[in-house]
């Protein structure tokens, strides 16, 4: 259960008017397009199932929902379902996985998308503190509130993990694709380079901190047909949490995430915070 507040719900501009090489003059922007602060209500579930199938192999399932309930802004109320069906088999030399996921959202109480695909998985122990992942996924995205939304998506992870003691670590770079299945909407074809940090420290038996620093940068690969050029946006995003917990049963987490997005086109360049 969380109580927060977002002082960009709906990631908007700061602008208050933006130029349309497409119409040739400003146009002014609407709520919905512009900068919107709300406190949340978030309800969040996860569930996690295994079954061996031999001393090497099982099956798992995880889920993992969210809903998010604004105070005044219901237009962004969302749910968001991640579940993932997977088969694991460990080998001599390395870990191996294959799977299924499948994420489904609504917004404001209305399907909105799924995205679904297959996933493959490998992972090996270094030694007794490294850890190496990486998995490839690819699958398409279906937009019931716009087919012309629609893409088809493929991505590649690599993740490096060091534990040692109180501390644990994970450095990660994520390359994606995704591909507009129609013509007129190719202009949100775009390639994602994303790395990630996240540092963990136990602090004692009952205070765990953690830290994390990410960087994503977008190129699209068509001009905007309202703009008239390529978008290319960089994505900046800091958090930090400390958690405690109480009983085995009781934790409590204070957390905040700072975002900053630049972009050549101004309608697409925010700040955020969440806490």
């Amino acid at each position: 259960i969380n109580l927060g507040y977002d002082s960009n719900v709906n990631a908007g501009s700061s602008e208050d008017n933006i130029f349309l090489p497409f119409l040739n003059q400003d146009v002014i922007l609407s709520d919905n397009s512009k900068e919107n602060s709300d406190s949340y209500l978030a309800l969040g579930y996860q569930l996690m199932v295994s079954k061996a199938l031999t001393q090497s192999s099982k099956v798992t399932l995880s889920g993992r929902s969210k809903l998010h309930y604004f105070s005044s802004d219901s237009d962004f109320n969302r749910l968001s379902i991640q579940t993932h069906l997977q088969y694991k088999k460990a080998f001599d030399a390395f870990g191996s996985s294959l799977g299924v996921r499948v994420i489904p959202l609504w917004l404001n109480d209305s399907y909105y998308r799924t995205q679904v695909g297959a996933t493959l998985g490998l992972n090996k122990s270094l030694s007794k503190h490294w850890l190496l992942s990486s998995e490839i996924f690819v699958g398409k995205t279906n937009n019931v509130i716009n087919r012309r939304l629609n893409t088809d998506d493929a991505s590649a992870q690599i993740t490096v993990q060091y534990s040692k003691r109180r501390w644990r670590h994970a450095l990660s770079y994520i390359y994606s694709q995704e591909d507009s299945e129609l013509i007129e909407s190719r202009h949100n074809n775009r390639t994602i380079h994303s790395s990630n940090y996240i540092a963990n420290y136990a602090i004692s038996q009952h205070w765990l901190a953690s830290a994390n620093i990410s960087y994503q940068q977008q190129a699209y690969q068509y001009p905007h047909p309202f703009f008239f050029e390529k978008r290319a946006d960089d994505l900046w995003s800091l958090g930090t949490s400390i958690q405690y917990k109480n009983t085995e049963n009781w934790s409590y987490q204070l957390s905040a995430t700072v975002q900053d997005k630049d972009s050549n086109l101004a309608l697409f360049t925010y700040q955020r915070a969440d806490i």
